[in-house]
Parts: structure tokens; sequence; C-alpha cells
């Protein structure tokens, strides 16, 4: 069975900024965190802020891919509650991700994740049952990216 390849719809895009980063070694390998301080969501399919102080954790692999697990709560124009959790991968390269552990501030470098969205029922549960896909920017101060839905066939 051919299959086509899946369509996509921008749902909204998704602009953050970040407290200072935190840094710390692990027996697992080196990690980050990076706490929202303020964030929105506009788009097509959805108009939000960031609700909570959430925010990235990272695992800093030597070969300069950082691991992303994300997580917040967005709260939609209508006041809907809507919680995000996407996985992913930040590709900043093996020196500068090095740069950013020893304390230096990581630019923006290539993102790519996968977001899981919860809400309650209502005009927001459509996010619960689709598939999403992310890529933009993210750095130790900041990130941009775009969410698109994948569409049903």
């Amino acid at each position: 069975m051919d299959m086509a390849p899946p369509k996509l719809q921008h749902a909204f895009t998704l602009k953050l900024r970040y407290e200072t980063p935190h840094r710390y070694p692990s027996t697992t390998g080196n990690r980050a965190s990076l706490q929202i301080a303020e964030g929105s969501a506009d788009g097509p399919l959805l108009t939000a802020e960031v609700a909570d102080d959430g925010g990235e954790l990272l695992i800093i692999r030597p070969d300069g891919v950082l691991e992303l697990d994300s997580r917040m709560m967005l709260r939609a124009a209508d006041g809907t509650m809507i919680y995000w959790r996407a996985l992913g991968f930040v590709n900043a390269g093996a020196d500068r991700a090095a740069a950013f552990f020893a304390g230096e501030d990581l630019a923006p470098a290539s993102m790519e994740a996968a977001p899981y969205f919860d809400a309650p029922q209502g005009e927001r549960d459509w996010m619960t049952c689709r598939s999403f896909i992310a890529r933009g920017t993210l750095g130790s101060r900041s990130a941009e990216i775009d969410v698109f839905r994948m569409q049903p066939e």
C-alpha cells in the first residue's frame, strides 16, 4: 500500500524568552535547563500565552546534539488551559554545545520536536487527537518555533 506523505497545516508560532540557563553534570551526561520568562503562541489555530514558568530540560551530548524535553502550560485567548509537552533535538554542533555547557550563551540553533497536547473537552480537544511536528530555532535566551498539525487524510 502506497501512502502519500502527510500534509501539514501551520497551527501557530511559539515565541519564548528564557531566564538565565542552569547547567549541571549528571551520571547520564551534561544537562541544562531553560526556564521560560515569558512566551506566546500566535497562529491560525491557536492564540495563547505561556501561563507558567515551564521550560526546557536538555541533555547535552558530546556530538553537539541537545536532547530536548519541553513542558509548559498555555492559556488560550478564550481561557482554556492546554498542556504542552514536546520531545526533540537541538542541533548546536559539538563546539557550541560544549561552550554552552561551559557557561557561554547558545546562539539560536536549529531544532525539531514532536509536541503533544492535553486539553479539556470542548473547543480545543482537537489538539489531543492529532499529531504535530515543530521546527525552528532555540538558543539559551529565546526560541521561535513553528508548530504544524498533521492533516487527516
